[in-house]
């Protein structure tokens, strides 16, 4: 049997906002995306959960407490001893993860530290291992410690003359085009034995074959191999950064770090885009800003296609760019929950706005505090109290709450309370969705 109250840190006596408390500073401390699946914090965390499952329910909670009386009370000083231990142990593990520049978890101390060690990444941000033969030609430096990052550039590529590239860009084009000119010769041959065509065919199919070399060298010509231009980027604990170099390594043409001090909200969305009922692309954005000072920090738009064609999973190689958003949305959200409690200490609630593409500006619209959400409409605000909550729902692209005393009657008629968020233009959506689970109890899917 474990000591429930022992691996939440409470008394025996802790009331269920004491023990609601503890569970959220520790659900966050052992957070998933803080350790790539290490098995001593994923065994860490699975132990919080069940001990909050336990003793946040007040019928599971009496029945522990019968057996916990009769396990653990008359053995509280070896326990006190043991317990003594084992935190000691965990704080030495603890220890060498942070004093190791290529693991992953990272405590308040790692959060506090904005300056980045200069090491370049071992693996990717989602947690794959890169290999020897990355090159990274720059390393953020104010992003924290890098979580992982991700280089078209590999060990020993280096920029080519343009003599170089006009070589280089003609080989490529003729590798298509001597398959082109093996078919336009048959074509030739047909027409000069059995048609006795000769003249003007043979000047067409050179014409043809010289404007195909033409245009396939200029194509080559400009592309990103030939042109050297290649991009490094990196999510870190504290942000993430991209850069770009052109020409040679040195040539930085784009240089963004963005930290998540210097952001407030992030508004994302994805709009698949169909044709005659077929799935074309996928259409993104992303804007980082801090509604402080009203500043745009970082955005980035674009199309990605999926191999399924249903917006399901991509590949990450493919779309650097929209990967990089991604994951670093991630660890956005995890920055939040690590300052959650200080926010909700301060101001008792966590306050979410809305933002308009149209309009380009946002407006705060929802609070959500322990065991409430609050609409704010003025005069007209109107809050759910968790167990006044009748439900949940989505419909659309919409998140529906239904207070116990709404009532649906004949036709449009309705009463009582309902209230809808619409989540597409809902800033930092996905700690919104660790919000409610958190502080209401409800997981949004």
């Amino acid at each position: 049997m474990k000591n429930y109250y022992e691996i939440l840190e409470v008394p025996f006596t802790a009331s269920i906002d004491e023990i609601k408390k503890a569970f959220r500073l520790k659900a966050i401390k052992y957070h998933p995306d803080k350790h790539f699946g290490d098995t001593f914090f994923a065994e860490k965390f699975i132990e919080v959960k069940n001990a909050y499952d336990t003793l946040s329910d007040p019928n599971k909670k009496a029945e522990y407490d019968i057996q916990y009386k009769a396990t653990f009370i008359k053995e509280e000083p070896e326990r006190k001893q043991t317990f003594q231990e084992e935190k000691r142990k965990e704080k030495e593990r603890e220890e060498k993860f942070r004093y190791d520049p290529y693991k992953q978890f990272y405590s308040s101390y790692d959060r506090e530290q904005q300056e980045t060690p200069q090491y370049p990444p071992q693996q990717t941000p989602w947690g794959f291992k890169l290999g020897e033969g990355f090159d990274f030609f720059k390393l953020p430096l104010r992003i924290g410690k890098i979580i992982g990052g991700w280089s078209t550039l590999t060990l020993g590529k280096k920029a080519k003359t343009e003599f170089q590239v006009f070589i280089y860009a003609l080989k490529s084009s003729l590798k298509i085009l001597s398959i082109a000119f093996a078919i336009l010769l048959v074509i030739y041959l047909h027409w000069y034995f059995n048609l006795h065509q000769t003249s003007a065919v043979g000047i067409s199919i050179f014409f043809f074959i010289f404007s195909c070399i033409v245009v396939g060298v200029k194509y080559n010509f400009n592309s990103n191999d030939a042109k050297f231009e290649h991009l490094n980027y990196f999510v870190g604990i504290n942000g993430f950064a991209i850069f770009k170099c052109s020409g040679t390594r040195e040539n930085i043409v784009q240089s963004n770090e963005i930290n998540f001090n210097d952001v407030t909200d992030l508004i994302s969305r994805e709009v698949i885009k169909k044709y005659n009922f077929n799935y074309v692309h996928t259409e993104y954005q992303f804007i980082w800003m801090n509604t402080k000072n009203g500043k745009i920090v970082y955005h980035n738009n674009g199309t990605y296609s999926d191999e399924k064609g249903e917006c399901v999973e991509i590949n990450r190689f493919i779309y650097p760019e929209y990967t990089l958003n991604r994951e670093a949305e991630k660890y956005w959200t995890v920055y939040l929950l690590d300052n959650m409690e200080k926010s909700l200490q301060e101001k008792g609630y966590l306050e979410f706005n809305l933002y308009s593409f149209d309009n380009n500006n946002f407006q705060p619209y929802i609070r959500v505090g322990i065991g409430f959400i609050t609409f704010l409409k003025g005069e007209e605000s109107f809050t759910y109290k968790f167990n006044e909550i009748r439900r949940m729902y989505s419909k659309g692209a919409d998140l529906f709450i239904e207070h116990k005393n709404f009532e649906k009657k004949l036709f449009f008629f309705k009463s009582g309370n309902q209230d809808s968020i619409p989540l597409r233009m809902l800033c930092n959506r996905q700690f919104f969705y660790k919000a409610m689970e958190l502080l209401l109890g409800y997981t949004i899917a």
